[in-house]
């Protein structure tokens, strides 16, 4: 649980699982935006994929 949002968050389930157990996560590093469906530009642009 993250707790400043009080909700369950992909990263911070991702880093949980690294620091028990370290070798069994493969992460290839990559740098580009992701739609967070949170922001209204990212919910205009989700919309506009259909």
């Amino acid at each position: 649980m993250d707790e400043i949002r009080g909700k369950k968050e992909l990263p911070k389930a991702e880093g949980n699982l690294i620091k028990e157990y370290p070798r069994n996560m493969l992460c290839i590093p990559r740098s580009e935006h992701i739609l967070a469906l949170i922001a209204t530009a990212d919910i205009k642009v989700f919309k506009n994929l259909e």
